[in-house]
């Protein structure tokens, strides 16, 4: 009875530890940290979080605290071993790239440029 018991509390622990990090999910955000010439682009966040573990995105972050930016790694010039910004958002490849990710999964997204930056 006593494991059944610590198997239901930390199942609801972890459960409650989710919803937090859920929680605090913004529902869009804008996607401009690589200052390229394109237009920013703004990022249905929650839709994606919905549906997808945070990971594939945010793969290097432990689970502790807020993820990081992804252009805080991956920027114009790039940084460290990470991919320049460009490459790490357009990797046809790539299941963490946003093309790569809208390629492989049908109806996902879009993966034309004027789709994901509007002119202005």
């Amino acid at each position: 009875m006593k494991k059944v018991l610590c198997f239901v509390m930390a199942a609801l622990l972890f459960a409650g530890l989710a919803l937090l990090v859920y929680a605090a999910a913004p529902d869009k955000l804008v996607i401009d940290g690589i200052k390229s010439k394109q237009a920013a682009v703004e990022f249905p966040h929650k839709v994606h979080a919905d549906k997808y573990d945070c990971k594939i995105c945010h793969h290097t972050w432990d689970g502790n605290g807020d993820p990081a930016k992804c252009t805080s790694c991956h920027t114009l010039e790039g940084k460290d071993d990470a991919p320049k910004g460009f490459k790490a958002f357009h990797t046809k490849t790539s299941e963490a790239s946003c093309v790569g990710c809208h390629g492989k999964t049908e109806g996902a997204g879009p993966t034309k440029c004027i789709d994901c930056h509007p002119k202005a």
